[in-house]
């Protein structure tokens, strides 16, 4: 059984007994490693939305875990793991990290449960995504900047009811159903696959493939061998997820939902076209749990103490030059999924008190506060050039530039459990923060400062 030193808590709301845990920028804000943090006080963890785009990142005794389909209370023997309703499944991919996780001593088989409405990507979904992406480039368009994991594509089925189920894949019928469905990927793909402007090279994908089709045909087998392997390890816990929610809070156990992306690239309210293609706000969790807003207690909303984004998008508090390529270097800002570097920039006020607005937060967690150690002077972008009145106006980020307030920097937060211990510089910073957030919502303060990206290293702010 793992142990965690120090670790965060969450009261327990009287008859609300579902938590979640939430990003508030542009994703990347460090979900795995709070989750973990928290997770050891409940009895269920649930990512509700997202898919295999969504990598969240923990240290376990030192060892580098990332997961991209399991929630991230994986690391704890006793709690119950759910693939929510709106969680896209690649099974190549799931499978996969069970065997990964099984690799470190964590058995994952028996205790987790699979929503029969989850939506299943296959190598279709996956090509078609690249496809599309480089025809936005071929096309003059700007890129969206996808992870290239087939995630629009396969929301769009759902939204065009043409979508492969998990339920469907533990039909008897099963592989009539994908074969069938296979003809439809196919004939979006044609248009691809028999043009020149599309080759393995442009598309990103192995290169020992001579074309698509052989990649993609190398590929459906291995996916198909997959689902066999859930078919046979799963069919037991594929479930009405709405209904597992309900007897298990019947029961009086406790839900922790992990939200994937960040309230930044909500699909609605972010920067269209540079968004998730699901919502990964607080009201997206009780859709993707299938639990009414009745239900939820605690809402966690987790920023960095400074602020990065990845792929294409407006991020109106970027910076370059040496200090952002530390910042990056310290907190080691590369995509989990997509490898792509993040592009730093100050924390952003504007787009925090934006996504507060969104979700309604009880609790902020701020992480990555160390990372900004040894720096002369750090910046909190609190307005918009020419706009003073910054949460009122239309398309909230595209194409604003974040003015700056730069405040001394700070040294020796790294690995501090302490908050009597953290230095003046750091409580100067988060004092400023917290009056930023009273303005938005009265009482809302920072509680928990994360000082490392290991177990333990956590402050319970006083």
């Amino acid at each position: 059984m793992i142990t965690v030193a120090i670790k965060p808590k969450l009261a327990k709301v009287l008859d609300r007994p579902v938590d979640i845990l939430l990003g508030g920028q542009f994703g990347d804000e460090g979900k795995g490693k709070v989750t973990d943090e928290f997770a050891a006080d409940y009895d269920i963890c649930v990512r509700p939305q997202g898919g295999p785009n969504a990598g969240h990142t923990l240290w376990i005794d030192g060892k580098k875990c990332v997961l991209s389909q399991h929630p991230c209370g994986a690391f704890h023997e006793h709690v119950k793991l759910v693939i929510g309703c709106e969680s896209a499944v690649n099974p190549l991919k799931f499978v996969s990290e069970v065997h990964e996780l099984e690799s470190v001593g964590i058995n994952v088989r028996t205790r987790t449960f699979l929503s029969h409405v989850s939506p299943i990507i296959t190598p279709y979904h996956q090509l078609i995504d690249r496809a599309e992406e480089h025809a936005r480039e071929v096309a003059g368009d700007e890129k969206i900047g996808t992870t290239g994991q087939g995630i629009s594509v396969v929301y769009g089925d759902v939204a065009g009811r043409r979508q492969l189920l998990m339920g469907d894949l533990f039909r008897n019928d099963w592989e009539d159903i994908v074969d069938k469905k296979r003809k439809t990927w196919h004939w979006e793909l044609r248009k691809y696959i028999q043009s020149s402007d599309f080759s393995v090279k442009d598309l990103k994908i192995d290169s020992h493939f001579s074309n698509l089709q052989e990649w993609l045909d190398s590929h459906f087998e291995e996916w198909k061998e997959a689902v066999k392997e859930l078919r046979t390890d799963y069919k037991s816990q594929v479930i009405n997820v709405p209904y597992f929610m309900y007897d298990s809070m019947r029961d009086k156990k406790r839900v922790l939902a992990e939200m994937a992306q960040a309230s930044g690239l909500d699909m609605t309210h972010g920067e269209l076209p540079f968004v998730t293609s699901s919502h990964p706000i607080a009201g997206g969790a009780t859709t993707g749990m299938g639990v009414s807003p009745r239900a939820i207690g605690n809402i966690v909303l987790i920023t960095k103490a400074y602020s990065t984004r990845v792929g294409s998008g407006s991020h109106p508090s970027e910076f370059a030059g040496p200090v952002a390529d530390k910042i990056a270097s310290v907190g080691k800002e590369v995509g989990a999924v997509s490898g792509r570097p993040r592009r730093i920039g100050w924390l952003d006020m504007v787009l925090l008190k934006w996504s507060i607005i969104l979700n309604g937060p009880t609790h902020v967690y701020m992480a990555k506060g160390d990372c900004l150690d040894g720096l002369p002077q750090v910046g909190i972008v609190k307005r918009y050039k020419g706009y003073p009145n910054d949460l009122h106006h239309v398309d909230t980020f595209r194409g604003k530039i974040g003015i700056p307030e730069m405040t001394l920097g700070w040294n020796n937060t790294h690995s501090v459990t302490d908050c009597s211990k953290l230095p003046s510089g750091y409580m100067d910073f988060c004092n400023e923060v917290n009056r930023n957030l009273h303005e938005i919502q009265p009482g809302l303060k920072i509680n928990f400062a994360g000082t490392g990206g290991g177990r333990g290293e956590c402050v319970v702010m006083e």
